[in-house]
């Protein structure tokens, strides 16, 4: 099973300034906050005769509620991290038309390959699926 349409957004911080902010944003419908899962955010919203959703990176549960990142450096006995990666972009806001993000210079090494990525699926509103299956994937 698959929705009508899904597309992932990558955007490398590195291309933009510091403090520059990003959008990813639907300029139609009004999206309500879906609360996403882990690490994630997400949002749905219905326009005429679809079910639309919106995810992204939950950088504030991302960076701080994992206790180490993989690539960490861990001293065990004294319970120290010595390098915390982090990502090259933060989370700042949400409305009803999307996601706000801030572009930073990460404190440590970059997790992963530091991508800020959204991830943007679509459905027919004659599918009784429809909201599951685009909430699903965005989160």
């Amino acid at each position: 099973m698959h929705p009508l349409g899904a597309v992932e957004i990558v955007i490398n911080p590195k291309d933009y300034n510091e403090g520059d902010i990003v959008r990813a944003i639907c300029s139609a419908g009004k999206l309500v906050s879906d609360s996403g899962d882990e690490a994630t955010i997400n949002a749905v919203a219905e326009l005429k005769d679809y079910t639309y959703a919106i995810g992204g990176t939950d950088t504030v549960f991302y960076e701080w509620s994992c206790d180490n990142m993989p690539g960490d450096i861990v001293d065990a006995y004294r319970n120290e991290v010595y390098t915390r990666h982090s990502l090259g972009y933060q989370y700042v806001d949400e409305d009803e038309y999307g996601y706000t993000y801030r572009i930073i210079r990460p404190t440590g090494p970059s997790h992963g390959n530091g991508m800020l990525r959204f991830v943007f699926a679509w459905e027919s509103n004659d599918k009784p699926y429809a909201y599951d299956i685009v909430s699903f994937l965005t989160c």
